[in-house]
């Protein structure tokens, strides 16, 4: 359903306080990769140290020639830049132990494979990371993935789209590792680490990174959705404006057109997070020409704002691609226009990959359009799937003292005008 901002006053947040130590999580290290360096600015080299703003510093020394970047996490307006093996943040290995830990970071990936832009130990031989690889995906195409060295590939069906920021997080607690991609659990194993020995890295790789963090916490406590820094739809300061799961509730919040259509997940055996639809772009050999737009939705200009949605490939081996676009309606252009892909079928049960976009509205009402830009199906088949769309943003409205100061200044703008 269509969710509307029921205060004319509403002020958006320029940004959202990244988190910092909360709940139970203990921070060993929180690189900012860029607030906490002195002098730090976007596109000026990275400096000889970037500083670890938790507790007791483990600075990371530079290797090669980093940037500083504009930031990827909410909050952050600053993140690393690195261009290839040869840039890198190093330092002491940091104490994580094999369990009850969380490594993660908001990363965008530009290039290459096989990578690990965040690593605690021997990526070889022990410790644990954040991966891009390519186990169990098609040849050339990456996946977000974790990592433990000389024990596992923490494989995840996510592929990674050169030039998509996403959150990436390893985490195990009470001997159960879970791999999270954009707060979503997509590997849980019994799979175990050997304990770290070697160096903290960060980059060695073609792509961004911003708001990296270490922590511990006490066996059992842990909580996704309020131990990691990833902005949940559902966090703190956090209102929902537009939802839609293709339900019946739903049928007023967006409309079709072209090959495909609202369709129960149990008649593919699909299972979903949420609801019993989906809508099924592109089956029964049908050429691609569907897209799917939302109802005008009212959104707060200036706002931090954040696009959730599911998407995945059914069809075997039928490589999907879809074009995400964000639309200023006032004027008819896009604040956001993104293709992802996904080259192979990932099965029923681990279909969907959940994708995240952080944006700012430019002037208040904004319309959502997904379209399928895959080749004809297979004959029978039915391929990209798309579900559970949601967008938030962080608002605040004024408190009523506030508002009164506001009453008063308009009353006082009103006088002088008409003495003028």
């Amino acid at each position: 359903m269509s969710l509307r901002l029921t205060s004319a006053l509403a002020v958006s947040v320029a940004a959202i306080a990244v988190q910092s130590a909360i709940a139970v999580t203990t921070p060993i290290a929180h690189y900012r990769l860029g607030e906490s360096d002195p002098g730090a600015i976007s596109g000026g080299p990275g400096n000889a140290l970037t500083i670890d703003s938790a507790g007791v510093p483990d600075n990371l020394t530079k290797v090669g020639a980093p940037t500083y970047a504009n930031g990827l996490a909410p909050g952050s307006s600053l993140s690393m830049n690195f261009n290839g093996v040869g840039d890198v943040y190093t330092g002491p290995v940091l104490p994580t132990g094999t369990n009850n830990f969380a490594i993660e970071a908001f990363i965008t990936y530009d290039s290459g494979g096989n990578i690990v832009p965040v690593n605690n130990g021997n990526s070889g031989g022990n410790g644990a990371g954040l991966l891009v690889h390519n186990a169990n995906r098609p040849a050339g195409e990456q996946a977000w993935q974790g990592l433990y060295g000389g024990v596992a590939f923490l494989t995840t069906n996510v592929p990674a789209i050169a030039g998509v920021t996403t959150h990436l997080a390893v985490v195990r607690d009470s001997g159960t590792t879970t791999v999270y991609v954009n707060g979503v659990a997509k590997h849980v194993s019994g799979a175990g680490p050997n304990a770290p020995v070697g160096a903290f890295d960060i980059g060695a790789f073609d792509g961004r990174v911003d708001e990296a963090r270490v922590a511990t916490f006490a066996a059992g406590t842990f909580n996704a959705s309020t131990d990691l820094l990833f902005p949940f739809s559902n966090s703190a300061g956090m209102t929902t404006i537009y939802q839609n799961g293709f339900e019946p509730a739903d049928a007023g919040e967006f409309t079709s057109a072209g090959n495909g259509g609202v369709a129960p997940a149990a008649a593919y055996g699909i299972t979903t997070t949420e609801g019993a639809n989906l809508f099924a772009f592109n089956g029964g050999g049908q050429p691609a020409n569907a897209v799917v737009t939302s109802s005008i939705i009212d959104a707060a200009a200036g706002a931090q704002s954040f696009l959730y949605f599911d998407y995945g490939n059914f069809g075997a081996n039928e490589p999907q691609s879809l074009r995400v676009e964000i639309i200023d309606v006032l004027t008819n252009t896009s604040i956001l226009n993104q293709v992802i892909s996904d080259n192979t079928g990932e099965g029923t049960v681990n279909l969907f990959s959940p994708w995240y976009f952080a944006f700012t509205p430019t002037n208040g009402d904004i319309q959502l359009r997904f379209t399928d830009l895959a080749g004809a199906s297979v004959a029978g088949s039915s391929d990209g799937m798309l579900d559970n769309i949601r967008v938030t943003q962080i608002v605040v409205v004024p408190e009523p003292a506030t508002m009164s100061l506001l009453g008063l200044a308009g009353l006082a703008l009103l006088r002088r005008r008409r003495q003028a």
